[in-house]
């Protein structure tokens, strides 16, 4: 069925355009297609997402959610368009508590295509600038990509 996932969490050829298109997404499913972005079916125009590089990371690399979380910068090469799984996030009610993929296997390099590279690179320079604006009362807690 239209929609349907394989793996972990990688969409199947069978995904129409509508599907992709709904949601707070909109955007990003358009960027991840190649086209052009200006406005998107949900009103909300490229940069209102925060999120927008860990939405495109998602949906082309194939990370589960929890390791999508758990993405530090250390663990990313963009110049050489690869990141390593080392941690994950997961919660436990209200406790959110980083560690360990489960197994050796979940432990994997990850190639990155060019458009999740270029939206790690500009989420990246939104974070300095982030940590400029917020001077000395910028509290860096190792917490990575998010």
């Amino acid at each position: 069925p239209a929609g349907t996932r394989v793996g972990r969490g990688t969409p199947t050829a069978s995904a129409t355009p509508a599907d992709m298109e709904t949601g707070r997404r909109a955007g990003v499913a358009a960027k991840v297609r190649g086209e052009p972005l200006g406005g998107s079916a949900s009103g909300r125009s490229r940069g209102d997402d925060r999120l927008e590089a860990l939405w495109v990371l998602a949906l082309t690399s194939g990370l589960r959610r929890g390791e999508t979380l758990g993405l530090r910068w250390s663990n990313i090469d963009l110049d050489g368009a690869k990141l390593h799984v080392q941690e994950t996030r997961v919660s436990y009610g209200k406790v959110h508590v980083t560690k360990e993929p489960k197994t050796a296997r979940s432990r994997r390099q990850i190639p990155l295509s060019p458009v999740a590279v270029e939206a790690l690179r500009a989420h990246g320079t939104q974070q300095k600038r982030e940590k400029l604006a917020a001077g000395p009362t910028y509290a860096d807690h190792g917490a990575g990509v998010r």
